[in-house]
């Protein structure tokens, strides 16, 4: 290798570490911080602000997070496509929810500390068969990781398929603001009970990953 290759091969290396060492920093310090302030809890703080946009600024001076567990909680929900993002001339960002909250009751779920089948199928009659993942998460107040792993789980038995709809104009540069939501495939959009033949296994696998994404965070 000449020295120009071993140059940009070196500087390869050091740009990939950089950012598996951000992305890791990242995701503990979410996980860290989800005992200080749950994802349901930044949800419904952002949907009682009188314009519902927040920063990073108003979350820290209004909970216990530090300023840099909120930057980071609230990028990870809008990188999550969760939040949406709205800037000032000074490029300071402001996030607000993507969909507003249909307000409790909710409806009554057993103790599962994971999202079942059976609760999937009360939250989708609940919410109209349109299903999102805050949904899920201002009903359950499980974190938005789990619930998005839960959900890829049903997408791969085929149980949901998830949609990207629209929600505001094209912002010139070929791409407009989305919101996603999921629905059920059949058999079980048109006879929801379908699911009791599947659910002890089903439960058992969501269990066990479940389990598993504990054992990683508490590592």
């Amino acid at each position: 290798m000449n020295p120009k290759e071993i140059v940009f091969l070196t500087v390869t290396i050091l740009t990939l570490v950089i950012f598996c060492y951000w992305m890791y920093r990242s995701y503990y310090k979410t996980h860290d911080s989800f005992h200080e302030m749950t994802d349901k809890e930044i949800f419904e703080f952002i949907g009682k602000q009188p314009d519902g946009l927040v920063s990073v600024e108003l979350l820290t001076n209004n909970s216990v997070l530090t300023k840099s567990a909120a930057r980071t909680r609230l990028s990870s929900l809008a990188m999550k496509g969760l939040l949406a993002t709205n800037h000032t001339k000074s490029f300071k960002t402001y996030y607000s929810l993507k969909e507003r909250i249909k307000g409790a009751p909710y409806p009554s779920l057993s103790s599962h500390p994971f999202l079942s089948l059976g609760h999937l199928m009360i939250l989708f009659k609940h919410f109209d068969y349109k299903l999102s993942v805050q949904h899920i998460c201002l009903v359950t107040n499980l974190p938005v990781t789990v619930i998005m792993k839960e959900m890829k789980y049903f997408e791969k038995e085929k149980v949901v398929e998830g949609i990207s709809q629209n929600i505001g104009q094209d912002d010139g540069m070929g791409s407009a603001p989305t919101r996603s939501f999921y629905i059920l495939k059949e058999p079980y959009r048109n006879n929801p009970d379908a699911y009791l033949e599947k659910e002890e296994k089903f439960n058992l696998d969501l269990e066990k990953m479940y389990q598993e994404i504990e054992t990683k965070r508490k590592a």
